[in-house]
C-alpha cells in the first residue's frame, strides 16, 4: 500500500484541528483531496465518510461529513514528524487551528508553552510480559464499556479500529484474547468476506485468522 502523501497528511491534520474536533463537512476542508486519495485515506481506515443531513443551512440537504477515525488519530500520533506538503496555500491556516486547540490545552492546564519546547523524551520502559489471561481482562473490560454505549458496530467494533487500542500487548496475544472471549461466549467474531462493500483495505490488513480464515469484526452477546 502507498505511503500517505504529504498533501494527505496536511488533510488529516486539517480533520484533527476541526471544530468539532476531527470532523467536518466535505465541501469546508481544505486542502481539498481527489475523489481517489480520499479513498485511499478511507481505504486504510484513516477516515470515514457519511451522508447526513446539513441543518445550518436554509435548505437542509443531504451533504457528505468526512471524519478522522481512531485509527487516524493513531496514525498522526507515530507520525508527528512526518513531512507535510509544503506547496498548500492552506498549510498556513491548518496551523493556526492547530494553535487555536494548543492554546486550550495549555490554558486548562495552566501549562506555559515553553514547556513543550523543554521537554525531555521520557525513558523508554522496560518489556513487560502479559500472560493471556491478563489479556482478556484487560480486552473484555474495554468490550464491556462500550457495550451499553451506542455503538455502531460495523465500525467501532471493526479489528482495524479495535487493534491500536490495544497497541500495549502484542499482536499474537491480542488475537488469542479474541479467540478466547469467543470460546467463552463473550463475543463472535464475523468474517466481512462476504460482504465487499464493507470491507476495506484496514479490515484485510488487520484480519485475525481462525482455523485459517479471516475474521474483520467482532459482535458482542
Amino acid at each position: 500500500m502507498e505511503e500517505v502523501k504529504p498533501l494527505q497528511l496536511l488533510y488529516l491534520w486539517r480533520l484533527a484541528s476541526s471544530d468539532p474536533v476531527g470532523q467536518d463537512w466535505l465541501q469546508n476542508i481544505q486542502p481539498t483531496l481527489s475523489t481517489k486519495d480520499r479513498k485511499s485515506l478511507s481505504e486504510r481506515g484513516l477516515i470515514e465518510e457519511s451522508k447526513e443531513k446539513r441543518l445550518d443551512r436554509p435548505k437542509p440537504t443531504q451533504q457528505l461529513r468526512v471524519r478522522l477515525t481512531d485509527q487516524g488519530w493513531e496514525y498522526l500520533a507515530n507520525h508527528l514528524t512526518a513531512p507535510l506538503h509544503n506547496r498548500s496555500i492552506y498549510g498556513s491556516k491548518v496551523f493556526s487551528h492547530f494553535l487555536t486547540h494548543l492554546s486550550r490545552f495549555l490554558q486548562g492546564r495552566s501549562l506555559p508553552l515553553v514547556d513543550i519546547f523543554l521537554a525531555t523524551p521520557p525513558a523508554p520502559l522496560k518489556p513487560q510480559t502479559t500472560s493471556l489471561e491478563e489479556a482478556v481482562t484487560i480486552i473484555q473490560r474495554y468490550l464491556a464499556s462500550v457495550k451499553g454505549q451506542n455503538s455502531r458496530p460495523d465500525q467501532d467494533l471493526r479489528l482495524a479500529n479495535l487493534r491500536p487500542k490495544f497497541a500495549q500487548l502484542a499482536t499474537e496475544l491480542v488475537d488469542a484474547a479474541f479467540i478466547e472471549l469467543q470460546t467463552r461466549g463473550f463475543l463472535d467474531l464475523i468474517n466481512l468476506a462476504n460482504y465487499p462493500d464493507m470491507l476495506t483495505e484496514a479490515d484485510k490488513k488487520a484480519a485475525l485468522l481462525v482455523d485459517g480464515h479471516p475474521r474483520h469484526l467482532i459482535i458482542l452477546k
